[in-house]
Formats: structure tokens, sequence, C-alpha cells
């Protein structure tokens, strides 16, 4: 079969146009396009790929400290352009830097939160039809203690710094 190549974007709408309301995987999208004699399969960039593989090496590498917490042993401390990360040795690196690191870890939260606020205000005013309203629960400071409490449990078998979006 001769696939024609398609943009990831055009491939959704038309996987969405003929199966709409369904969930779905992007696994599923690419296995039906396919099937469709359509391929979003990317020109491989080996330089990035290489890229991406040290930084998920820089991500993943923790250290435990005295009080027993495995830390991630580099932290994104940005730029002055804040175009591209940089990463820093927690252990080594100063006050002021790390509190800059801090701070940029509290505003990304921040953004995911108040995109599912978006996400939750649109949907009930505009698609939701059970009456009962989608809720975002944004008092979190009893749910960050208890992850932490759920990290030191699994930091004992295993534990992971991945970012859920893993695109930094």
């Amino acid at each position: 079969m001769n696939l024609s190549k398609v943009n990831p974007s055009e491939l959704l709408k038309l996987y969405q146009a003929f199966h709409p309301g369904k969930p779905f995987t992007p696994e599923d999208v690419r296995a039906w396009g396919l099937s469709h004699g359509y391929d979003v399969t990317p020109v491989v960039d080996l330089e990035a790929a290489a890229l991406r593989k040290i930084k998920q090496a820089i991500k993943k590498s923790s250290f435990t400290d005295p009080q027993g917490r495995k830390v991630p042993m580099y932290i994104s401390v940005g730029n002055e352009e804040e175009s591209l990360p940089l990463w820093s040795e927690l252990a080594i690196t100063p006050h002021n830097i790390v509190q800059k690191s801090v701070n940029m870890s509290r505003t990304k939260a921040v953004q995911t939160l108040a995109q599912a606020q978006t996400v939750t205000d649109s949907y009930n005013d505009n698609f939701n039809l059970s009456g009962e309203d989608v809720r975002l629960n944004l008092i979190v400071e009893e749910d960050v203690a208890e992850e932490i409490i759920m990290r030191r449990n699994r930091g004992k078998n295993k534990d992971s710094f991945d970012d859920e979006d893993g695109e930094d």
C-alpha cells in the first residue's frame, strides 16, 4: 500500500469525523490512519532524538537526601531569554537560583490548574447535559501533602520525577 503523508492535525480531524464522541488514544488515530492509507510518521531528526534522551536522563537523575527523601539531582533553572531550559545540580545551586526554579514550577502548576478551570467552565456552560456541574477543587495544600507522603512511600520501592507533559 502506498501511504500518503498527512499532517497529524488533519488526520485527527478525519478520525473524529468518522468516530464522533468516542474516546480515543493517539495510537487509535495512527492505526486508523495507517489502515486508511495515511502516514504521519515524521522524518526523524537524530540530533533532536538524542537531545530528548539526554533530557530524560537529566530529569530521571535523583539522589536520596539525608532525611531519606528521593529528590531530583538537577533542577530546571531557565535562562535569561527563557527560550532554552538550563539545568543545575540541586546540591550546589545558589539560593536565589533555587528560589527562581521553585517559582517557575509553581507558575507551571498554576497554569495547569487555570487550564483545567477553563475546561471545567466551558464544559459546564456549553456541553454539560447532566444538570450537575463538573467541579474543580483548587484548594490543593492537603493534596500536595498527601502526594509527598505517597512519593515517600513509593520511594521505598521506586520513584519518578517525570513531568506530566514531558516536553520541557
